[in-house]
């Protein structure tokens, strides 16, 4: 008998936050800023082979968990200036994409018994979060310079599972590649109760992109030939552009262009190739998807 595994974990955590905290009072005489970039890459692969006269068995497994905050706020405090920048963006220093990839490659080959073959590739984004906001409670006067509030971000997911299996009686090759990422969002936003005054210029844009891939390939043969291939995307989005409601008389009214935008682009696939070649039985694949975006919204 050989046997062969390789397992691979990444648990990462990066997050960037600039925050001005609830109960102050910051006077300012030019333009006040608040701002984060963020770039956030994970990566992982894993690979197992066996060959044996005997019993062969060959696995790899490769789990990414992985949590990102992007956040720039204002608090609820009051801010008297000439021009508000808040602003939530890809780090310039990257590549401008958060990119998420989990790879399995397993193999096995027996001679005269049985050949096994697994390989799992999991992504988990656990929490996605890029915001520039003004909190509700928030009491700004930015006097006749620029407002801007902008939240970016783009990513991309790639789950890839790969596995090839020969057995002299039976061959069993099975891949699995699974990404689940729910919790996102992207917003460009002023609260309801916050108030904010004078501006030159109005910008509040949400700009997203989400392209999730799964690719599955299981290979076997032998007297009896099994090959499942299972490619899973559980993914969600919701981008969002917006001015809440406000309290008392104060009117927001820039003396330039307003613009308020959100926009996101997001895809999902799933590619499957399975093949089994069994003198006795033969059995192929199985691949299923679901799919879930919540789009976009620009309100005021």
């Amino acid at each position: 008998m050989s046997i062969a595994g390789a397992i691979g974990v990444n648990v990462g955590s990066n997050s960037a936050v600039a925050t001005i905290a609830d109960g102050l009072t910051i006077g300012a005489g030019g333009a006040l800023t608040v701002a984060t970039e963020n770039d956030t890459d994970a990566t992982i692969d894993a690979s197992g082979a066996a060959v044996s006269p005997g019993m062969g068995i060959g696995a790899a497994v490769a789990v990414n968990v992985v949590s990102i905050a992007n956040r720039a706020t204002v608090g609820a405090s009051t801010v008297n200036s000439n021009g508000l920048a808040v602003t939530s963006v890809m780090d310039a220093r990257g590549d401008g994409v958060n990119t998420i990839r989990a790879k399995t490659l397993a193999g096995a080959s027996s001679k005269d018994e049985m050949g096994i073959a697994g390989a799992l590739s999991i992504n988990v984004i656990a929490t996605d979060a890029t915001e520039a906001v003004v909190k509700s409670g928030a009491n700004v006067a930015a006097g006749t310079g620029g407002i801007t509030l902008a939240a970016k971000n783009h990513e991309t997911i790639t789950t890839n599972a790969e596995s090839t299996a020969k057995g002299g009686t039976t061959g069993v090759g099975a891949s699995i590649a699974i990404a689940v990422g729910l919790d996102r969002i992207v917003r460009a936003e002023v609260e309801d109760t916050a108030k904010l005054t004078g501006g030159g210029t109005l910008s509040v844009t949400a700009d997203s992109s989400r392209l999730t891939s799964a690719v599955v390939t299981a290979g076997s043969s032998g007297g009896n030939a099994v090959s499942p291939a299972v490619g899973i995307n559980i993914i969600g989005n919701e981008t969002r552009a917006r001015l809440g409601t406000t309290t008392g008389t104060t009117v927001l009214a820039p003396t330039g262009d307003a613009t308020i935008t959100a926009t996101h682009v997001g895809s999902s696939t799933v590619e499957g190739d399975a093949k089994a070649a069994g003198s006795k039985v033969a059995v192929g694949a199985t691949i299923g998807e679901f799919f879930r975006d919540s789009g976009r919204h620009a309100l005021c």
